[in-house]
């Protein structure tokens, strides 16, 4: 159930993200923007407080590798194909993340409706990633990852790109479609490194995990506004293709280690059954060694008994 217990944990970003995006406006008007900086504090640091005092641990029992870089895993393939997924499915959540309020407002929706459409993409998160952790417990964890990161790529060039003409029902249709779905990579990385590498080595491959994500986290938003066109018809079809086709192409990679996968299981497999067989015929030999000597052994006493 490592999944499940995933998909609830990151489901808590979504949770406090819908609080504060619908909370916010209403604190700043009834009493300033400095006491509901305030508040959100006194909220954030709270729960921080409750989320250290509830770690707990394992290392004495897993024994895991502590190593920070473990450059020597990059030389797998499977292990460069997650950190690609990994790198692709962040490019395109955070310019979804990121852009869907300013696109609200590029169609003509007034703030309030565009900060309300943030929290939409929050509730859809806090919904959506524990029922993503069920199923990939359920279906596979590369399966699904890969399934729920082409749905999100899908509903961008399906719901989002043509969202202008529906109006605000279907951006916020698309709003929690998106929340349920662009965060897998929240969810599915623990459990997908234990997959990959097993539990012992999850610490080195979060790490360069962590690395990894650290560029499309940092300029992916500065390059979708650049690729914006205001004053045009669709302002927003750039950042739009941008994150879809990133999607996408994770969907693509995470396919391939499907694939990998799948290969890898299969040669273990035949493995064991290979290593099952010789044991069985060594322990054939044995029993008939061991009875050709109790032969041996019980002739030989009959002819002493002669004797």
């Amino acid at each position: 159930r490592r999944s499940i217990a995933a998909g609830i944990a990151a489901a808590g970003s979504g949770a406090g993200g819908a609080l504060f995006s619908f909370a916010t406006q209403p604190l700043i008007d009834r009493f300033s923007l400095a006491w509901s900086l305030r508040a959100i504090a006194l909220i954030s640091g709270s729960m921080l407080l409750v989320a250290a005092l509830l770690l707990r641990t394992r290392n004495a029992a897993i024994q895991p590798k502590q190593h920070g870089f473990a450059v020597r895993l990059l030389a797998r393939y499977d292990v460069v194909l997650l950190l690609g997924w990994s790198f692709a499915s962040l490019v395109g959540y955070i310019v979804l993340l990121f852009s869907l309020s300013d696109y609200a407002r590029s169609i003509g929706l007034p703030p309030s409706r565009a900060a309300a459409i943030t929290g939409m993409v929050n509730v859809g998160t806090a919904l959506g990633r524990p029922f993503v952790g069920a199923l990939s417990d359920r279906w596979g964890r590369i399966e699904v990852a890969g399934l729920v990161t082409a749905a999100c790529g899908v509903s961008v060039f399906a719901v989002w790109v043509p969202a202008g003409l529906g109006g605000e029902a279907v951006v916020m249709l698309f709003a929690v479609i998106a929340g349920a779905t662009l965060g897998t990579f929240w969810v599915a990385i623990g459990p997908l490194c234990v997959e990959v590498v097993g539990l012992v080595e999850l610490p080195a491959l979060l790490s360069l995990a962590w690395m990894v994500i650290v560029l499309p986290c940092t300029v992916s938003e500065v390059i979708a506004l650049k690729l914006r066109t205001p004053g045009t018809a669709h302002p927003y079809i750039g950042p739009q293709v941008l994150a879809g086709t990133s999607y996408l192409v994770a969907a693509g990679i995470m396919l391939e280690l499907w694939r990998v996968h799948r290969r890898n299981a299969g040669k273990a497999a035949g493995a064991d059954v290979e290593n099952g067989s010789g044991e069985m015929r060594q322990e054939k030999t044995e029993e008939v060694i061991s009875g050709d000597d109790s032969k041996g052994v019980l002739a030989k006493n009959e002819e002493e008994a002669k004797v």
